[in-house]
């Protein structure tokens, strides 16, 4: 009776387990050296690895095919006189499979070669215990570790061993399908790297994929763990207008990528412009004794519209909520909004928040109306969250900023949404930070300013992107100095105010360029003069509202 007995392999300076064979290198010692006992050591080293596949004729073998073969004088042979014939067959990353060299007239042993990586993967005396036949592996199915070309090496265990044998492949007979976990990908004009897995049954293969159509590719070979394969792609940026539909092909299935053509640069519209010239439209809100919220907006000829719209307490949160131009009046009280549409002067009212929040209406879905949002402190777990009820459907919560961040919400990359974002003030190296959540262009974090700055963001220099803004105040020399972090690139400071006036920055000449402005109260006159440093117009001074009057430019200045 055969009795169970170690092999030794030596390999490319490694020891791992193959089979239950250990399996060490030497490159220095002689291939499969040694014919004495059982217990010694066939040895395989780096180089003559190569030469076995590289030198000898090999022989195509197919999965479900047996070749009748014979070891001869012929034969290639190492230096020893041991004589060997090569197959060679192309297999997946998780494909199961089973070899068997089965002879009568030889003592059967098999060797398993990765060509690509040029090391033995497996190895085989005897089938079992009881027969000169080898298997690999001993039982059941082994699995390749990747995808590429692969060399059966059929040999003998006793050098010289001349006479016939069988070399049979097979796989895992199992029917592999594969289900994929989405069908389809909607992708923006500016492309990406996107995934998508296919799972299918035990013993199957890494699922193939390939792409079918040119703007779409799979950079690398998909990988495959626990029956599940990850296919990375990725998608080109399409400078058409026109949408595009391409396909991958992914273990059998079809898989859509949908991709939006490009877009033309958001129409620009003009926040505070009540009549749709373009230009923001100097306004104040002004409560009576009854407590009732009155809105006045100065008209071009020097007139004014007034509208009785809330109440004392309410929070400012005008914008175009009905996308026709023009910013509607519209409040924020204890969680209701109250909005008065320019459109078709109808009153809607939104349950939206609760009471505390802060209002912070914009276009997040990029659809050109406004849609009703708030940002939520909450000094418990030191968090801000932001509440989004979009327009176009749907309801978004996101947690960004900490709760005593400043909200900053505005289009910081020109995607025509209005982005995320918060102003950090730390007092303790008299600094803030900007943290900006861009659509379009993700996370961006920018130092500028210090503690007590007031942050003015807005689009001062009229390439679409809002500006890093900040105004300071300083009491000492009463100045009012405005501190702008171009998006197009470079810094301006520029003093335009005295310390106690109110930064009202907006687009009054209608040229794209948001305007330095401030408003200043004079308690003496009981009046309110507005300071206008238009980018085209240039300086324009107006008396507008009494000194107790809120500028509704000042809504979201905080």
């Amino acid at each position: 009776m055969r009795k169970y007995f170690s092999v030794l392999m030596l390999i490319l300076g490694l020891t791992f387990t193959v089979n239950s064979l250990a399996v060490r290198s030497n490159a220095q010692t002689n291939i499969f050296k040694n014919k004495a006992a059982r217990s010694s050591a066939k040895l395989l080293d780096n180089e003559k690895i190569k030469s076995l596949v590289a030198a000898c004729v090999e022989t195509p073998i197919a999965f479900g095919q047996t070749i009748n073969g014979a070891l001869t004088t012929d034969d290639c042979a190492e230096p020893e006189l041991f004589y060997f014939d090569v197959y060679t067959f192309n297999g997946v990353q998780g494909q199961q499979i089973v070899i068997n060299q089965n002879s009568t007239a030889i003592d059967s042993f098999l060797f398993l070669v990765d060509v690509n990586a040029e090391a033995v993967i497996a190895t085989n005396d005897n089938a079992n215990m009881d027969t000169v036949n080898s298997r690999i592996p001993e039982n059941g199915f082994f699995t390749l570790p990747s995808s590429g070309q692969f060399a059966i090496i059929a040999n003998s265990f006793d050098n010289g061993e001349l006479g016939a044998y069988s070399i049979t492949l097979a796989q895992n007979s199992v029917t592999c399908t594969y289900t994929l976990s989405q069908t389809s990908q909607s992708v923006a004009a500016s492309g990406g790297t996107n995934t998508v897995t296919a799972t299918t049954q035990a013993g199957c293969p890494t699922a193939p994929a390939t792409s079918n159509s040119g703007f779409i590719s799979i950079p690398g070979t998909p990988t495959s763990t626990n029956n599940v394969t990850t296919v990375t792609y990725n998608v080109a940026a399409n400078a058409s207008a026109t949408a595009r539909t391409g396909t991958l092909t992914i273990g059998g299935q079809t898989f859509t990528v949908n991709q939006a053509g490009a877009v033309a640069a958001p129409a620009r519209k003009t926040p505070f412009d009540f009549d749709f010239d373009g230009r923001a439209d100097i306004a104040v809100t002004r409560s009576n004794s009854n407590g009732n919220l009155f809105w006045f907006v100065r008209q071009a000829n020097g007139g004014f519209v007034s509208t009785n719209f809330g109440i004392a307490t309410d929070k400012l949160a005008p914008a175009d909520y009905d996308n026709d131009g023009r910013a509607d009046i519209a409040i924020f009280r204890d969680g209701n909004w109250f909005i008065l549409q320019s459109s078709n002067a109808g009153f809607i009212v939104v349950q939206f928040g609760q009471t505390g929040d802060v209002p912070v209406p914009g276009d997040y879905d990029g659809d050109g109306r406004a849609d009703v949002a708030v940002v939520r402190a909450n000094t418990a777990n030191n968090t801000l969250t932001w509440f989004v009820n979009r327009s176009t459907g749907g309801f978004t919560e996101f947690q960004f900023g900490i709760a005593t961040d400043i909200p900053v919400a505005a289009d910081y990359d020109n995607d025509g949404r209005t982005d995320i974002a918060v102003v950090r003030r730390n007092a303790s190296n008299n600094s803030s930070s900007w943290f900006l959540n861009r659509s379009t262009g993700g996370l961006a974090i920018v130092q500028f300013g210090i503690a007590t700055d007031t942050p003015v963001a807005a689009d001062y220099d009229g390439d679409g992107r809002a500006d890093v803004a900040v105004v300071r105040a300083n009491t000492a020399n009463n100045t009012l100095t405005w501190f702008v972090n171009r998006s197009t690139g470079g810094f301006t400071e520029f003093q335009f105010g005295i310390a106690a006036d109110i930064p009202v920055s907006a687009d009054y000449d209608n040229d794209g360029r948001t305007d330095i402005a401030v408003v200043r109260r004079d308690t003496a006159n009981n009046a309110l003069t507005w300071f206008v440093n238009g980018s085209t117009s240039g300086l324009t001074i107006v008396n507008f509202g009494i000194s107790s009057d809120t500028p509704v430019e000042s809504a979201y200045v905080r």
